[in-house]
């Protein structure tokens, strides 16, 4: 890290590496870097997936081990999902292809580390409120139709919301049509 700092980097970005490692280090321990294989890194994310999220910043996870927080029960706390491990292995694979070129580290264990998943976004929809503001008439048509000066959209502007809201398309997919 020390090194590492002296390239020329952001220091927030320096900062963020930093903590990666800090925290592998602390879930899978202080292992020389040419004994960090696959199986390390299968334990590292299994246990990574068990930890609360911002643990650092909770007061019951102050001053505690990651191995003290594993043995906690931390069924109720929302634990990190796997979006945030790929983060992190992304992080550690580029430290890791930083080693290879400049430690006796010779193969880069988190280069395939990244796990495949299916996201579950929760779109949130608009309300009838926020839909009755949107379309209110006074407002809406002020700013499409009846708009004054230079519009050359002026027919689209106003329609295109309109079919938004009826079809659920995207805007990218209503602006080609």
């Amino acid at each position: 890290i020390n090194f590492w700092n002296k390239r020329d980097n952001k220091e927030s970005t320096t900062k963020r590496y930093e903590t990666k490692v800090r925290h592998f280090v602390e879930i899978v321990g202080n292992l020389p870097l040419k004994k960090i294989t696959s199986k390390v890194i299968r334990e590292y994310k299994e246990k990574y997936l068990q930890i609360p999220n911002r643990w650092e910043q909770n007061q019951k996870y102050k001053n505690k081990s990651v191995s003290e927080i594993l043995k906690m029960d931390t069924s109720l706390e929302e634990k990190r999902g796997m979006h945030s491990l790929n983060q992190s292995i992304r992080a550690l694979s580029t430290f890791s292809k930083w080693c290879c070129a400049n430690s006796d580290m010779e193969v880069n264990p988190f280069s395939s580390a990244t796990e495949k998943f299916k996201r579950e976004d929760v779109i949130k929809g608009f309300s009838d409120e926020e839909i009755s503001k949107i379309f209110n008439p006074q407002t809406f048509l002020s700013s499409t139709i009846n708009r004054r000066g230079y519009q050359p959209n002026r027919v689209g502007n106003y329609f295109a919301p309109l079919i938004m809201c009826f079809t659920g398309a995207r805007v990218s997919e209503v602006m080609q049509l």
